[in-house]
């Protein structure tokens, strides 16, 4: 796929800085055809009359969908204008200015998502957050980042690999890949869309890679490495339905498999924030009885 239109979609909910600055980064791209849209999340009219003179188009979803029901608005929107390819990307990621030329080099063929070498913005050292990531089935679906915590000099980069998923932050998805299986999976409502839908792609007989060139930085806004509610009941929630769905491992022995990352959360909060952890083990019950009921989409009460 080269010389095609591409749409970048960012999502923005009540984060209208980084936004910006994300927007501001993908319009210093030197990919020569690229129009970038911001859908706002239910952000609130101040932030959206704030948000909509500083970028260059602005969509409103109309609630908070989530991070795939709110993507879905942007790329719908820029199929229907003939998008050849959509990029999403995370209002906290700032793409390098030659990302989306190094990921379109790769978008052809029978590779339908290209990912990105997503760095952490919070080092001083570039280090790797995630170069794609693979899924541990025998474990009930465990996903796991590759390169996570390698430092990345900027001349030792390697090839492109196949992965069976990339991290969401910055995701190239070619056109045919939405017409063959649809959209982004808006059951989860966040996290582990990106995992859903990049097995869904693979299933149907496109490839998923991580390009090393692709550099886009994340800035997490976890506090002091602190996991924040929406995350921890999200995040466990969804993994669970995820190994539900596509592996025939008991639930008991994938709670069992999450112990150890629960653990180290435990571990944190007590050191960090021990009044926060009662709150965190009521999440944690929440996420393990609602994946249990098989209960999808927005939890009411969490992050409110």
């Amino acid at each position: 796929m080269r010389h095609r239109s591409v749409w970048a979609v960012v999502l923005n909910h009540k984060e209208a800085e980084a936004t910006v600055r994300c927007v501001t980064a993908l319009r210093a791209s030197r990919y020569r055809d690229l129009t970038v849209v911001v859908v706002d999340n239910d952000s609130g009219a101040e932030e959206v009359d704030r948000l909509r003179p500083r970028v260059p188009r602005l969509v409103e979803s109309g609630g908070n969908l989530g991070y795939a029901g709110g993507n879905n608005v942007g790329i719908r929107h820029a199929l229907d204008a003939g998008a050849d390819a959509v990029w999403i990307v995370n209002p906290d990621a700032v793409p390098h200015r030659n990302a989306l030329r190094h990921m379109v080099r790769l978008a052809r063929g029978t590779v339908g998502i290209v990912g990105s070498r997503i760095l952490d913005g919070a080092r001083e050292i570039p280090t790797v957050q995630s170069l794609g990531g693979r899924i541990v089935w025998e474990a009930g679906g465990r996903s796991e980042l590759l390169d996570r915590g390698v430092q990345a000099p900027r001349l030792l980069r390697g090839r492109a690999r196949r992965v069976d998923f990339v991290h969401g932050a910055s995701m190239l998805v070619r056109r045919g890949v939405f017409e063959e299986i649809g959209l982004l999976p808006e059951e989860y409502f966040m996290y582990f869309e990106e995992t859903e839908f990049c097995v869904r792609a693979a299933r149907a007989g496109f490839h998923i890679v991580a390009s090393p060139w692709a550099d886009v930085v994340h800035h997490s806004a976890r506090s002091q490495g602190m996991p924040g509610e929406v995350y921890v009941y999200y995040f466990v929630r969804n993994r669970l339905l995820f190994g539900m769905r596509h592996t025939l491992e008991s639930f008991d022995d994938m709670v069992d498999d999450l112990e150890p990352f629960l653990a180290g959360w435990r571990r944190r909060v007590d050191r960090v924030d021990p009044s926060w952890l009662p709150r965190f083990e009521e999440l944690v019950a929440m996420a393990l009885d609602d994946a249990r009921a098989g209960r999808v989409g927005r939890r009411a009460g969490v992050g409110e």
